[in-house]
């Protein structure tokens, strides 16, 4: 049986001594470690700094001191000296008493975490520096079965790592062939055997001369008005062949009248009898009627913006992957009105709106929208009505768009089960992992770092009474009844939610959001919140546990009241607990960090950027240079499409 002994880690591990001014002369030629990322990657810079330095040789082992615990650190292996802040540290090893790869994984466990909230003052919430560190008393086997432990664990690793790469390229397959049933279904491809069986229907060009004689008689009638005409269609604007009896025509053939744009007045932060969409409403493809906000305007109810059955919304104006999207409405009439960035069309009765929305959505039609998309800002691309009204339609009987509608509905539906079994097998594989770790380095911990502690200035003051902290605790029991199952949920997810429902809805509830390392959070709110919880036997948190959060006996029986403090909220806050279901923290982190580094810019009156708001974002705090700039920016554009963004005409300026 292997002899575990309790060591020290300084009896193994050695500081290398030595501090720097920025302008020492020793460090002048050197460059500096940027930052190591969480798979203990260094990023090399010549950034300058202000705070002091240390040194760093080839094969030292570099730790950052806030984020050790999350894999940034790693052994240097340039051929150069190069220097870090004082953020960092810096340690030579007896390579005869540890394996400095078992070191390191050890370091990233959850019993590090432990011995750290054990023997430190602070725990991990403390800048872990040599004083730290080296006095700890860990459990320390033979350096052979350092060895063997590693090995295992790096098999393990490696399977894991194929497995997942396994599972993103079948998530890029399945997405592949969502597009390729869709290509197919407008192609004919689908309906050859069905055609072949039906040889007598309706050719479609005698469909579109139904349909253009029904036009010019409503246009004589007054019911709608003339459309504008479009060029002729030419054989460069016919991108594939069809099948016999098909016919190419133009959006605007199939289509009432011309496409044309929404309303978007000032929004208000509580319920009116006007509801408006968010983009939001249609970026999936589908139809989504949580995804509102209000306005304090009556509309006539004979105008064109409210929807009716049949609609069909196409985004004119978006980031470059959501720019022309669209989505059907099948609701009641007059419920919803829709905003300037989307344009709504109504297809002639005798063409399935299904269908036309089929060919909407597919490679070819995207493709042409993305193509034909302009204007000055690249984070928003739009669309016209010339440009819609022209997109090309492979044209079939009514008859057969009826049966490509249902074989694609069948084909989707086997896609959906797919998709299930990919995010099965996912999280079976995190479960796994889990397992492992825990049965190697004791029990996980959930960790919320401290930075820069200071009240976010866009928080309005209000002096709160009892239903207020009554109605912070229903919107948080809300959130973890929707989310307890998932092993993502833990205070730092929860606090994001909040925060985020808090802004996007517009409401006044207790909290004091402060300015930490991972964005905005209220360490008095997350303990009130376990023990109203608790005491209210609804549900209980323990971080040693995924999940987290485990129901009690009266688990539910918040939502009544839920119900009632938050009617006209209730729709937009599961809207944005469905969007985050599967995010994990440091997307939250990401997203929340944003937005209110977003809000801060307009409360300035600055005049806003992505480029301004990146910087923002980077200047937050010094940790979140471990996110790369393209991430951010298309976080920006992600909350751009789902219209998580604050709104202008909520903020109250600085003076």
């Amino acid at each position: 049986m292997a002899v575990w002994k309790k060591v020290k880690v300084g009896d193994f591990l050695f500081e290398r001594e030595g501090r720097y001014k920025p302008d020492a002369n020793e460090i002048e030629e050197l460059k500096r470690i940027n930052k190591i990322d969480f798979s203990g990657n260094f990023h090399i810079a010549n950034k300058p700094s202000k705070t002091d330095m240390i040194l760093i040789k080839q094969g030292d082992l570099v730790i950052s001191g806030i984020n050790v615990a999350k894999g940034a650190l790693g052994v240097y292996h340039g051929k150069d000296d190069v220097t870090a802040t004082i953020h960092y540290s810096s340690y030579t090893f007896d390579e005869s008493k540890v394996s400095v790869e078992y070191f390191k994984r050890f370091l990233k466990s959850p019993l590090f975490i432990q011995l750290l909230k054990d023997q430190v003052k602070g725990g991990i919430k403390t800048e872990i520096k040599p004083k730290h560190l080296l006095p700890l008393e860990i459990l320390l086997p033979e350096k052979a079965e350092q060895l063997a432990i590693l090995k295992k664990f790096q098999r393990i690793e490696n399977e894991d790592s194929e497995f997942k790469v396994e599972l993103t390229y079948q998530q890029t397959l399945l997405k592949k062939l969502r597009q390729q049933i869709l290509q197919d279904a407008i192609e004919g491809k689908l309906t050859a055997d069905w055609r072949a069986e039906n040889p007598g229907v309706e050719p479609a060009s005698e469909l579109l001369k139904r349909i253009a004689a029904e036009k010019e008689q409503l246009v004589k009638d007054k019911k709608i008005k003339a459309q504008k005409t479009l060029s002729s269609i030419n054989d460069e604007d016919k991108t594939f062949e069809l099948p016999e009896r098909w016919e190419w025509c133009q959006l605007n053939d199939v289509i009432y009248e011309n496409p044309r744009n929404g309303y978007s007045p000032r929004t208000v932060d509580f319920p009116t009898q006007t509801k408006t969409l968010k983009l939001g409403a249609t970026t999936t493809g589908k139809f989504i009627d949580s995804e509102i906000k209000y306005i304090n305007e009556e509309v006539s109810k004979d105008s064109f913006l409210w929807l009716k059955a049949r609609d069909i919304l196409i985004q004119r104006g978006n980031s470059m992957d959501f720019v022309g999207v669209s989505a059907i409405y099948h609701g009641e009439e007059s419920s919803f009105i829709y905003p300037d960035l989307m344009m709504k069309l109504k297809p002639v009765t005798s063409v399935s709106e299904v269908y036309l929305h089929h060919v909407l959505m597919s490679i070819y039609c995207r493709e042409y929208f993305r193509k034909n998309a302009t204007g000055a800002q690249k984070s928003m691309p739009k669309i016209n009505q010339a440009t819609v009204s022209g997109a090309m339609i492979p044209l079939c009987s009514k008859i057969e768009q009826e049966v490509i509608v249902s074989k694609v509905k069948n084909l989707l539906a086997l896609c959906d089960q797919l998709e299930n079994q990919i995010n099965q097998n996912q999280t079976h594989a995190e479960q796994l992992m889990q397992a492992v770790l825990k049965e190697a380095f004791s029990h996980t911990h959930e960790v919320e770092q401290t930075a820069d502690v200071r009240p976010l200035d866009n928080i309005v003051p209000f002096k709160p009474k009892g239903a207020d902290y009554y109605k912070r605790t229903l919107l948080a029991a809300e959130i973890v009844h929707q989310l307890h199952k998932e092993p993502t949920l833990g205070h730092l997810k929860l606090q994001k939610l909040i925060y985020l429902c808090q802004k996007t809805e517009s409401m006044q509830l207790p909290t004091q959001f402060l300015k930490q390392v991972a964005g905005p959070y209220d360490n008095r709110m997350a303990r009130s919140i376990d023990k109203q919880l608790k005491d209210k036997k609804w549900f209980s948190y323990n971080r040693d546990k995924v999940p987290k959060y485990t129901p009690l006996e009266k688990a539910g029986e918040h939502q009544v009241d839920f119900d009632k403090y938050f009617a006209p909220q209730k729709d937009g806050i599961h809207a944005l607990i469905r969007l985050f279901r599967k995010a994990k923290s440091d997307q939250l982190e990401i997203v929340a960090t944003l937005y209110a580094c977003w809000e801060d810019i307009l409360k300035k009156q600055e005049p806003l950027s992505e480029d301004l708001l990146v910087q923002h974002f980077y200047e937050w705090s010094e940790e979140k240079s471990k996110y790369e700039a393209s991430r951010i920016y298309k976080a920006i554009e992600w909350m751009r499409g789902k219209d998580i963004v604050p709104d202008p005409g909520k903020i109250v300026h600085a003076q």
